[in-house]
C-alpha cells in the first residue's frame, strides 16, 4: 500500500510542478501585456485629449505640438519601467507560494489600486501644461489631484479603467492555475 500512495503523490507533485511552470509563463505574459497596455493607454487619453478639444489644439503651433508628443512619449518610457515593477509586486502565488484571498486573482483593479492610477496620472502633467487639463484641483476628465511625498501636486486618473480583455482573461487563467494548484 505504500507504492500506491507514493506513486499518487509523484503524479501530484508533478501535476503542481506543471502548473507551477504554466503560472510563471501567465505571469510573464500577462507583465509584458500590462507595460503594453499602459503605454497604450497613455497614448490613447493623450490623442483623445487632444482630440477631443479641438480649440486648444487649434492655438498650439507646431513646435508646442512636438513638445507635448514627447513629453508624452519621455512619459510612455518612463511608465514602462514603473508599469513593470508594479506588475511584479503582485502576490505570484508560484513564486511566493503565500495563500491569497479566493478572489484576489479576479479583479484586477484590486491588484494595483491608487498605485497605477499614479502611474497613469502623470499623462496629467503635459495635458494641464498646454492647457487640456485646468489648474486646479478638482477632478476634470478623470483627472484629480494629490500631493506625493515631496508635497508637490501631482495627478492621479480617478475614473474607471477599461482594462483589455487579454489582461482580464490571463488572471482568470492564473487564478483556475492557482485554485487547481491549492487542491493538490
Amino acid at each position: 500500500m505504500h507504492l500506491v500512495k507514493e506513486k499518487i503523490d509523484k503524479t501530484d507533485l508533478q501535476q503542481l510542478e506543471l502548473l507551477i511552470a504554466r503560472m510563471g509563463h501567465i505571469k510573464d505574459e500577462f507583465v509584458n501585456e500590462f507595460i503594453d497596455f499602459t503605454s497604450s493607454w497613455i497614448e490613447d487619453r493623450h490623442q483623445k485629449m487632444i482630440n477631443s478639444i479641438p480649440e486648444i489644439t487649434r492655438t498650439l503651433d507646431d513646435e508646442e505640438l512636438e513638445e507635448i508628443n514627447l513629453m508624452v512619449s519621455k512619459i510612455i518610457n518612463d511608465t514602462s519601467q514603473r508599469a513593470k515593477s508594479l506588475a511584479n509586486q503582485i502576490n505570484w502565488w508560484h513564486e511566493s507560494k503565500n495563500d491569497v484571498d479566493t478572489d484576489y486573482y479576479r479583479k484586477i483593479d484590486n491588484l494595483f489600486d491608487e498605485d497605477y492610477r499614479k502611474i497613469i496620472g502623470d499623462v496629467g502633467a503635459p495635458l494641464q501644461e498646454f492647457g487640456y487639463l485646468p489648474k486646479q484641483k478638482m477632478p476634470k476628465f478623470g483627472f484629480s489631484f494629490y500631493r506625493d511625498r515631496t508635497n508637490k501636486y501631482r495627478y492621479l486618473y480617478t475614473d474607471p479603467i477599461d482594462w483589455s480583455n487579454k489582461l482580464k482573461r490571463l488572471l482568470d487563467n492564473y487564478n483556475d492555475c492557482y485554485h487547481s494548484a491549492k487542491q493538490l
